[in-house]
């Protein structure tokens, strides 16, 4: 550019006043070009720049929530609040189902019923929590106790405490799921389903009996898995016939229609049901379900894609961002996990930003939760900090210890206690230790 120049003054100075003044002015037009094109140049970089960086992110930017706002409502008593006394400190409060929810207590566990009072009670180092915590279903609840060393017992409950049915010598049992239960009995160790009554049914199933993978499964769009006897995943219908051969590796509920499978090739992919390949097995990292027509998918180098009940890519993401992002719920939000979390919409734009954040279904209700936090799970010691928002970023509450489930969710507020909340931060109930 300098040699240009010096090779442009050199010229002016040979000619005269007239042809210096055109020259010039040809320059300058030349000059401006090359400005214009400049920027132009730069604007293209930059606008390149940033299109890198969302196609990178894969997001557009969105409404963030704020952890200082104030909540919508406000815990707070009623002349309906009930006080629940017990003996001990009450450890954990359980979510409702069928209109019960349970209550570990230090001393003593229990059950109460949706107009917040105390129906059965429990020795609380009597009862085996294995893989989960006693829930009803369909007015039963399956409960195991240790009886004497490893000897366990397990029975059948109703909503009045009322024992439906015993068993001796268990080594396992499941929660109800769907009206079935599942139980393994030892001196001969056997397998098998129960309904709500007791009675064994699905006698002609081909069973794995190993503990290991052992569960009873919901039924989801109509079928449920189900492990045989050569320790391979099929599905069943509700009466127990299995519709889709136990031909598996590894198997998915049904979400939308689809299911993932893993083959002998260990390779995932999606089948109908009438175990059809929809989506061929084409996946060596395990997939996602399908939510809101999408399901998460992973490629060997750790790339994170959204596909399309027909297969086809809808998003595409990076190596650093697929551990975060999770999947979509049925109400249309995923949730990305990280330093900073947030929910996204199904055209991947970011709805609203928290910090720790887990979500359930019900009313599209978000749980956000303390910093330093498990995604997961609530820990007691970060409750005080804890909010509930809605996916768009609405606070509704403080001290929440979990989603809503029936209408109730559970709280632990420093002048309240613990207790459980409806969603406009009316007190159900709180809980307190007897005096003596």
């Amino acid at each position: 550019m300098k040699k240009s120049l010096f090779v442009a003054f050199a010229l002016i100075s040979c000619m005269s006043s007239v042809q210096a003044q055109g020259f010039l002015g040809k320059l300058k037009q030349a000059t401006d070009k090359i400005a214009n094109a400049t920027e132009q140049m730069s604007n293209t970089l930059s606008k390149g720049q940033q299109q890198l960086e969302n196609a990178v992110s894969g997001l557009s930017q969105g409404q963030a929530g704020d952890p200082q706002a104030k909540p919508k409502y406000q815990l707070h008593k009623t002349a309906e609040t009930k006080k629940i006394m017990h003996d001990g400190d009450v450890e954990e409060l359980y979510p409702f189902h069928d209109g019960m929810a349970f209550v570990k207590g230090a001393k003593k566990s229990f059950f109460i019923n949706n107009k917040f009072e105390k129906v059965f009670e429990f020795q609380a180092d009597n009862l085996y929590y294995s893989n989960m915590s006693p829930r009803f279903e369909n007015g039963r609840v399956m409960v195991v106790l240790e009886v004497e060393g490893y000897k366990k017992k397990a029975a059948i409950y109703d909503k009045t405490g009322k024992m439906i049915k015993e068993w001796n010598d268990v080594i396992e049992a499941t929660n109800f799921e769907n009206g079935v239960a599942a139980l393994i009995t030892s001196y001969p160790e056997k397998l098998f389903y129960v309904d709500t009554n007791g009675n064994v049914i699905f006698s002609k199933l081909p069973l794995y009996s190993g503990i290991g993978r052992f569960g009873v499964y919901p039924l989801r769009d109509g079928l449920a898995r189900v492990l045989g006897k050569d320790n391979k995943w099929g599905y069943r219908d509700d009466k127990g016939n299995v519709v889709i051969a136990t031909k598996y590796e590894n198997a998915h509920d049904f979400h939308g229609g689809l299911a993932a499978v893993m083959n002998e090739d260990e390779k995932w992919g999606f089948i109908d049901k009438t175990g059809k390949y929809v989506i061929d097995p084409i996946y060596s990292i395990e997939p996602g379900d399908f939510h809101s027509g999408l399901a998460r998918v992973k490629d060997k180098e750790g790339r994170l894609y959204f596909i399309d009940q027909t297969g086809a890519f809808k998003f595409k993401g990076n190596a650093d961002s697929s551990q975060a992002l999770g999947e979509f719920n049925d109400f249309g939000f995923a949730i990305w996990v990280g330093a900073h979390s947030f929910t996204m919409d199904t055209s991947f734009k970011k709805v609203a930003q928290f910090h720790q954040l887990s979500y359930s279904s019900e009313d599209r209700q978000a749980y956000l939760q303390a910093s330093g936090a498990d995604w997961w799970q609530v820990h007691p010691e970060f409750s005080k900090q804890s909010q509930l928002f809605t996916l768009n970023g609405e606070v509704l509450l403080n001290d929440v210890l979990g989603p809503f489930s029936e209408g109730f969710a559970s709280f632990d507020n420093e002048k309240l206690g613990r207790g459980y909340t409806n969603m406009q931060g009316e007190v159900m109930a709180t809980f307190s230790d007897t005096q003596f």
